[in-house]
């Protein structure tokens, strides 16, 4: 089912930054890979988990001369359910910083932050089709998976396959989620090494408050900013505000050269 995601033009972020919409779109639609689908999340989640259904495509469209992204979206049937029921009425797009498309939040009483989307249409149910067992792709494989040689003859519904493809799909995203922990932990190290460097170059740290447990320090905090379109949000990240705070600091003053 296709829903509206994004609007193009003009548009400022929940941390208050301002992006060219369309340019937003095109890489969404550009950079859109089948091999890691976004997930349908709660709000917008840091942890970008529990997903609640996936983005299987997305495309741009023109609607009175205004550029539109629509999501393709599976939702599970609790979500639907919870869409369906009016518990939640907007939806609000997170992409990354490359303008690939995080996931889809749907939210309940925080308003998005780009107006103007048409209304959630109700989520169907979907075709019940009957089909056999050996049509089904991405099954999952693990020795908890249900023997295919014993089921020559069996006939699964939609919702079977459904939920096949959906835990196929966690698996996969559990995956490349540690991957990119991993990665993201050696680029915030690395970042906060030459932040450090630079600062004590600068004279502003002084090399024994890095060694001393500052460089540790910023690494733990919140560095993560993802371009998500919702009101209510904080405007700046932990990370960014303690650097903006030390480039803030004047020069720390030699005392063994005074006298």
């Amino acid at each position: 089912m296709w829903i509206e995601i994004f609007k193009g033009g003009r548009q400022t972020d929940g941390f208050g930054r301002e992006h060219d919409g369309d340019q937003l779109i095109d890489a969404a639609v550009d950079l859109f890979d089948e091999k890691n689908l976004p997930p349908l999340v709660l709000g917008h989640p840091r942890d970008n988990k529990p997903a609640y259904g996936w983005v299987n495509r997305v495309k741009s469209v023109i609607k009175g001369g205004v550029k539109l992204l629509l999501a393709d979206v599976a939702p599970v049937e609790a979500l639907r359910g919870w869409v369906n029921g009016k518990l939640y009425t907007n939806r609000s797009a997170a992409f990354h910083p490359d303008g690939r498309l995080l996931h889809v939040g749907f939210l309940g009483g925080r308003a998005p932050a780009v107006k103007g989307l048409a209304p959630l249409p109700e989520f169907g149910e979907g075709g019940e089709a009957i089909v056999s067992f050996d049509k089904v792709e991405d099954i999952d494989h693990s020795p908890h998976a249900v023997n295919s040689a014993n089921l020559e003859h069996r006939m699964f519904t939609a919702a079977d396959i459904a939920e096949a493809k959906f835990q196929a799909r966690i698996k996969v995203l559990g995956e490349f989620a540690k991957a990119e922990a991993v990665r993201k932990k050696t680029a915030r190290e690395e970042g906060v090494k030459s932040f450090c460097e630079a600062g004590v170059k600068a004279g502003k740290l002084a090399p024994s408050w890095v060694s001393g447990g500052l460089a540790m320090f910023m690494e733990q905090l919140p560095a993560d900013v993802p371009i998500q379109f919702c009101d209510g949000t904080d405007k700046k990240t932990p990370a960014v505000w303690f650097r903006e705070f030390i480039e803030w600091i004047p020069k720390l003053v030699d005392i063994s050269k005074i006298g």
